[in-house]
């Protein structure tokens, strides 16, 4: 405004000389002809009324971005992105040996504070409805003579996932056979139990011999024994070694 009044001032003695300004638009105020001031007044309150003019105008074209009815308000929430999946995860358990299915127990608990989630028992196949979170699940092999176990820790579950775990337990599938002199050796009415080397307690007590049994790998010692817990005739054997594989013999040296 300052620019345009002082242009118009320095316009003054050519109007002064003409005599005349320029044509107003209808709304401002008519000048005389003759009075350089008036006409000066008249120019600017034409400005003025041009300048409100344009000011409405351009409001009324941008008006307010992102109200749109039924567009939601992008900063209120309103449009939160759709989590990946919803309801509960499907997990599939399946239990196997040297690619054969075997029965096995399942626990299932929460990762957090060990709490027992679900679970089942003496089955090669279970399916689970869970929430998301993440677990631990125990698992338990009967089959095998030393019932070996495995965990998985750190199972992570997300809302309406479906996910399958094979648990694979490492085995061999032997066959314990005295020996004397590398000459099997039959003996009626004997069983063996074994631990691992160096372990406390038995691992089982009650392995057949000449049989095909399920054992975990690994090096054991073991005893041959015979009658009742009073009056038992036994054999040790220092070492065992049982290899991981399908259908093995496995000799036990004994001195009778």
């Amino acid at each position: 405004m300052k620019k345009l009044l002082k242009g118009m001032i320095l316009a003054l003695p050519f109007l002064w000389l003409g005599g005349c300004g320029p044509k107003n638009d209808e709304g401002a105020k008519e000048p005389s002809g003759d009075d350089p001031i008036e006409n000066l007044q008249a120019q600017v309150d034409q400005a003025l009324a041009e300048k409100a003019a344009t000011a409405a105008q351009d409001e009324g074209s941008t008006g307010v971005a992102g109200t749109e009815t039924g567009a939601g308000d992008a900063g209120t929430g309103d449009a939160k992105p759709k989590p990946k999946g919803t309801g509960p995860a499907q997990l599939t358990i399946l239990c196997k040996t040297m690619g054969k299915d075997i029965p096995c127990d399942v626990t299932i608990m929460d990762s957090g504070d060990g709490h027992k989630i679900d679970g089942g028992t003496e089955k090669n196949s279970y399916s689970f409805s869970l929430t998301s979170g993440t677990y631990m699940i125990d698992l338990k092999f009967h089959g095998a003579v030393d019932k070996p176990k495995l965990t998985l820790n750190g199972v992570e579950l997300a809302a309406g996932e479906t996910v399958e775990r094979v648990v694979n337990f490492p085995m061999a599938e032997v066959k314990f056979v005295p020996v004397t002199a590398g000459t099997a050796k039959k003996l009626g009415g004997w069983k063996l139990r074994i631990k691992l080397k160096g372990a406390t307690d038995w691992a089982t007590e009650n392995v057949k011999l000449d049989e095909y049994v399920y054992v975990s790998p690994g090096l054991y010692e073991g005893q041959l024994y015979k009658g009742t817990t009073k009056k038992q005739s036994t054999i040790d054997i220092s070492s065992i070694q049982v290899n991981e594989g399908a259908k093995s013999t496995v000799p036990i040296n004994v001195s009778h």
